[in-house]
């Protein structure tokens, strides 16, 4: 990539998770500060937008992701719909900002801070950053930035106070919502998504290079062989081949496991698609992986059949046939972008390993009811032997026999031969 390479356009948005808690949130209503997220799409002319988002996506997906697209009132307060929700005092004023970089102070904004509060009491939050001085608008700084932007103990400067990232999201997102309060330990790093348009297209080869270092974060020329962190040529075809999005010759992206990262030529994104659109895409898989870690914890231990775990089982099941939809839009681009993430995500894989603890959680199930099937009907057996020792004794003695020899010794005798029998059948039983 040529060094003077114009930049039209950049913002990247970080994404973090948090636990909270659905009861509180019903009971308090709507956070303070926080309205639905369609009254920040053009200033709140929001319906040419939903109309689009209604045309082009599967009823599944729009339900899932979209419930406001379909509903006249508001979905807040209802646990089972997502509760997409943006700080409403950004609307009209963005947050400034500095970021210190070495011998730059770059200045940038904070346009919107969203909530997306999603069922099983998991929720993401995004922060959107981009720079206002055109002449800072560079290569360099657009990677130094997104580096840094992602770890929570960065420190930016807001209103003439210096405080790390960790901190604002405290401040200005986790202080008016039921959270609980190991939201960090969720986030060792935050997930990016990375939008930059440039004024020409340069060589195939440069732009491949620069999704490279910008979405793996990088040194700048890591791709190209410079550094000790330089990737194998194997490695880099691998990732281009399969994590790269090339379908326009103006734009290219690469998904990974935790960035998202889009280079366009003279784009404009008039209609903020990238944004009201293909974001939500990425939100909706995030969610999914979200689910699927907090999930996979829960069932750390597969081998002890209870209540609990079946409950988390059942859950599982019915989360996977409501979000792992294998289409989500009647256009081709928006289902390439999901498979792409879930590919990055490693969602597939991970389905499949949670199916295999499934799959040990039915097999301990179902051993748990043989082991209590085979102990009732010992008792009963056991039971019954009393009627079948005394119908047999009565015979006996009808039969002739002595009853003194009947009462207790020829009992006790039926009884012992009939118990060996059964121990005899449980163990071979037991075997198969």
């Amino acid at each position: 990539m040529k060094p003077n390479t114009t930049i039209n356009n950049f913002y990247i948005i970080i994404t973090g998770i948090f636990k909270y808690d659905k009861n509180a949130l019903i009971k308090d209503g709507l956070p303070k500060g926080y309205c639905n997220w369609k009254h920040r799409i053009n200033k709140g002319d929001y319906k040419n937008t939903f109309e689009h988002l209604d045309r082009n996506y599967y009823d599944s997906y729009i339900i899932n992701v979209l419930p406001e697209v379909r509903q006249e009132v508001e979905a807040f307060k209802n646990p089972e719909l997502l509760n997409h929700l943006t700080k409403e005092d950004l609307i009209k004023s963005p947050i400034p900002f500095s970021f210190n970089i070495p011998n730059l102070d770059i200045k940038g904004q904070i346009p919107f801070i969203d909530v997306f509060l999603f069922p099983n009491e998991i929720g993401l939050f995004s922060i959107k950053f981009e720079f206002i001085e055109q002449g800072q608008l560079t290569i360099e700084n657009i990677s130094a930035f997104t580096k840094r932007i992602r770890q929570p103990e960065t420190v930016i400067r807001i209103e003439g106070k210096e405080l790390n990232v960790s901190k604002f999201i405290e401040t200005e997102i986790i202080a008016n919502l039921p959270v609980n309060n190991d939201w960090n330990s969720y986030n060792p790093t935050f997930k990016s998504y990375s939008i930059i348009d440039l004024d020409n297209s340069g060589q195939a080869s440069d732009i491949d290079h620069l999704l490279y270092d910008l979405g793996n974060m990088s040194e700048l020329g890591s791709a190209s062989g410079k550094g000790v962190y330089a990737p194998s040529e194997k490695y880099f075809e691998e990732q281009m081949e399969n994590n790269k999005i090339s379908v326009f010759k103006n734009w290219s992206a690469l998904c990974l496991f935790d960035t998202f990262t889009r280079i366009s030529f003279n784009m404009k994104d008039n209609f903020k698609v990238w944004e009201y659109d293909y974001f939500n895409i990425y939100i909706n898989t995030l969610y999914i992986k979200s689910f699927m870690y907090l999930t996979n914890t829960e069932l750390s231990d597969v081998t002890k059949a209870t209540r609990q775990t079946s409950e988390i089982k059942d859950k599982f099941v019915e989360f996977i046939n409501d979000y792992y939809l294998s289409h989500i839009s009647y256009k081709f681009l928006p289902n390439l972008l999901y498979n792409k993430v879930l590919y990055a995500m490693e969602i597939h894989t991970e389905i499949e390993k949670m199916e295999t603890k499934i799959q040990r959680i039915n097999e301990s199930f179902q051993k748990k009811r043989e082991i209590t099937l085979n102990k009732a009907l010992a008792i009963i057996i056991f039971l019954s032997l009393f009627s079948v020792i005394y119908d047999l004794s009565s015979w006996l003695e009808e039969m002739g026999a002595k009853s003194n020899w009947i009462y207790p010794y020829g009992s006790i005798s039926i009884l012992l031969a009939i118990i060996a029998v059964l121990i005899v059948i449980f163990k071979m039983t037991g075997r198969k």
